[in-house]
């Protein structure tokens, strides 16, 4: 298992116990590819309510998933190798044409999410860096831009 950096562990609040009971990340991927199944959705997109996940950003999915995928030869791999994993809508962009933004002219902040959240008036809630919190905060980002009219891509 890897050992975190104390700059990672005061980033994410992640600790070093967790990392290190963690599951290994092809049965992290598998089970989560189950849930999204237990739940009605199918990973590949051939049947089921359509679905796409939501960034902040194209890194992780564009560059990190990939990557890891790779590493632990899971990359074309049956079973792990859904459509759903490829394809997502990066909130960034739609924010900047909704709120008539200039990409990049907003205050640096410790985050973009936060970046965005002030701009819309809205606090940041949890801890900036934390998976859970910043998916709550960034799907509150995106209901905001709902209710003031943004469009997002529909999904096929």
């Amino acid at each position: 298992k890897p050992t975190l950096t104390t700059f990672c562990q005061q980033l994410t609040g992640i600790t070093q116990e967790v990392v290190s009971t963690a599951d290994e990340f092809p049965a992290v991927v598998s089970a989560f590819l189950q849930w999204l199944e237990g739940h009605g959705l199918d990973p590949n997109h051939l049947s089921g309510p359509p679905f796409i996940f939501l960034t902040h950003g194209d890194w992780d999915l564009r560059e990190m998933l990939p990557k890891q995928m790779d590493h632990c030869d899971l990359s074309g791999k049956e079973g792990y190798d859904a459509q759903c994993l490829r394809r997502w809508i990066n909130l960034n962009p739609l924010f900047d044409a909704a709120c008539c933004v200039t990409p990049g002219s907003l205050p640096r902040t410790a985050s973009g999410v936060e970046s965005i959240a002030v701009h819309l008036q809205m606090r940041v809630e949890g801890r900036l860096h934390s998976g859970i919190d910043d998916a709550r905060n960034i799907a509150r980002i995106a209901l905001a831009l709902l209710d003031a009219g943004c469009t997002f891509p529909t999904v096929d």
